[in-house]
């Protein structure tokens, strides 16, 4: 990439790291596994070190161990941030993510970990995008529009910020299925299990109580009464898959 990102690192702070190479402005890094005080560009295989957005230590509000060695990388504040809409075009307030190119940031994906948030829009009509071509660390070479946002750096996971926004029948159904579910959904799927709750009820219910009252008018027509009572529950069975069914598809 050999673009350089518009000044507009407002009140950060940022810190010096070595690198093996100088990053781009407005890069997005991941502390290096291997060395210590070292980043290196981060994307999807080590998302879950992600520091910051790298800055130039002119534009940060506090530097910390700048030097001619040293990568400034901020970890607060606003930074312009290198982005692409490859996971779909970026609104202000969005989480701008980790992507599986190489220090480029997306709309955060869920369960997945984010920079900050996105405090202009980016799609691919937006002032200063340009095409690049990039290439995964899986190989594969792609096409794909760039360009840099102010972003409100705050390293997280997308995962956690959910649970927050999360209210309680939501986080039970989580705990149940192992995943968010969207309240509409459940709301339906309460409405369904309440309503076959009904009807299984005043079915089994009336049917039973009938074909007792009529054994006891007619004791030799039992066979009929049972077969019939039969029936009844057999499409009181058939309500409740149907009904389980439906509430199954709501909630995965």
């Amino acid at each position: 990439m050999g673009h350089s990102a518009a000044s507009g690192a407002a009140g950060n702070i940022s810190y010096g790291f070595n690198a093996s190479t100088r990053p781009t402005l407005g890069s997005l890094v991941s502390l290096d596994s291997k060395q210590s005080n070292s980043i290196s560009l981060a994307d999807t295989s080590n998302a879950t070190k992600l520091l910051g957005v790298v800055v130039s230590g002119n534009d940060s509000g506090i530097a910390v161990g700048v030097a001619s060695n040293t990568v400034q990388v901020a970890t607060s504040g606003t930074a312009q941030t290198l982005v692409s809409n490859i996971n779909g075009d970026i609104k202000t307030g969005d989480w701008v993510g980790v992507s599986p190119f190489s220090g480029i940031g997306i709309k955060a994906m869920p369960n997945s970990m984010a920079v900050g948030i996105a405090q202009a829009g980016f799609n691919d009509s937006s002032k200063g995008t340009v095409t690049e071509k990039v290439t995964a660390k899986s190989g594969v070479s792609s096409e794909i529009r760039v360009g840099y946002i102010p972003v409100n750096i705050a390293v997280t996971n997308t995962n956690q910020i959910t649970s927050a926004n999360q209210n309680v029948i939501q986080k039970i159904v989580k705990t149940l299925t192992g995943h968010t579910v969207p309240t509409i959904r459940i709301v339906l799927s309460l409405i369904i299990a309440i309503s076959a709750l009904v009807i299984l009820v005043t079915l089994i219910y009336a049917s039973i109580y009938g074909s007792i009252v009529s054994v006891g008018r007619n004791p030799l027509a039992k066979y009929f009464i049972f077969r019939a009572l039969s029936r009844v529950i057999a499409m009181a069975m058939l309500t409740a898959v149907i009904a389980g069914l439906a509430i199954y598809f709501l909630l995965r």
